[in-house]
């Protein structure tokens, strides 16, 4: 079974960290590599440490454009 978890932050500085935390855990929990991963357009994934460990670890990072659509 892959790991699932809610992480309460009190700050976006936070989300690298406990991004590093469930990726270790699935990892373990299911045997697999992640391949992609895909976000949207949150400044949360946009920092130079982020990249780096990406790229470390040979995952590529999509990033996806939300278009916002009102109801009327």
């Amino acid at each position: 079974m892959i790991s699932q978890g809610v992480f309460f932050l009190n700050q976006k500085s936070a989300v690298f960290d406990c991004f590093v935390e469930l990726l270790m855990q699935a990892s373990n929990d299911s045997g697999c590599k992640l391949k992609v991963f895909r976000t949207d357009n949150g400044t949360s994934f946009y920092s130079l440490q982020f990249s780096n460990y990406l790229d470390f670890k040979s995952v590529h990072l999509l990033r996806i454009h939300l278009h916002h659509t009102i109801l009327v």
